[in-house]
């Protein structure tokens, strides 16, 4: 018998249960689903002032493929500081400690969903630490821990930890895209610089 998984969830608004299970357990997506871009897997140094390069690649992707602007927009700054805390939190600044991150997009039969996978190194995060009471969120700058935690929160669909808080499951909402061509993800480590310049100057 399998051993229950370790779930944690932080966040929920409107994801679907097919959507989590997939993202989550890996479990086929059901009928009225499919894969718009399949899987791509990033793996991250954890060197500081990379950590844009690997979230514009993805951002190239995404405003090439025409999704909503705003969307477009949460999706990468919450993405920029998971790898954030990847790189810092539980990568140490050092460029050995390695964060994977895994992408795809999957639609239903309305509209298009980011389906992020982290799986952070060393002993992953106190998650129960890291949380943030959306009370007194007006007084995040003051709280030592939490303030990525909060920004996934606000622009996500579903912030989930497995594995003892080393892996971090996200679901951004996309709407519909406005082209169905083919659009090929790039590579950051050989185009993050580029891309990184690009988000820059259109943000």
């Amino acid at each position: 018998m399998d051993k229950p998984l370790e779930l944690i969830v932080l966040s929920n608004t409107t994801a679907s249960d097919t959507l989590i299970d997939h993202l989550v357990r890996e479990e086929p997506l059901m009928l009225g689903y499919r894969t718009i871009q399949k899987r791509v897997t990033y793996t991250i140094p954890s060197v500081p002032g990379t950590e844009l390069q690997f979230a514009a690649s993805i951002n190239h992707y995404l405003v090439r493929k025409g999704y909503d602007e705003t969307r477009i927009f949460h999706a990468v700054y919450a993405l920029n500081e998971a790898i954030l805390n990847g790189i810092h939190h539980a990568g140490h600044d050092t460029p050995e400690n390695t964060t994977k991150l895994e992408w795809e997009i999957v639609r239903d039969q309305q509209e298009d969903y980011l389906l992020v996978r982290f799986r952070f190194p060393g002993d992953g995060f106190d998650v129960h630490k890291a949380q943030v009471n959306p009370i007194v969120e007006g007084e995040i700058w003051k709280q030592r821990h939490g303030r990525g935690h909060m920004y996934l929160a606000r622009f996500s669909e579903y912030v989930a930890y497995t594995n003892h808080g080393r892996d971090l499951h996200l679901v951004f909402k996309l709407g519909k895209s406005a082209t169905e061509e083919e659009v090929l993800p790039l590579d950051p480590a050989r185009h993050g610089k580029e891309v990184e310049e690009e988000y820059l100057k259109a943000n």
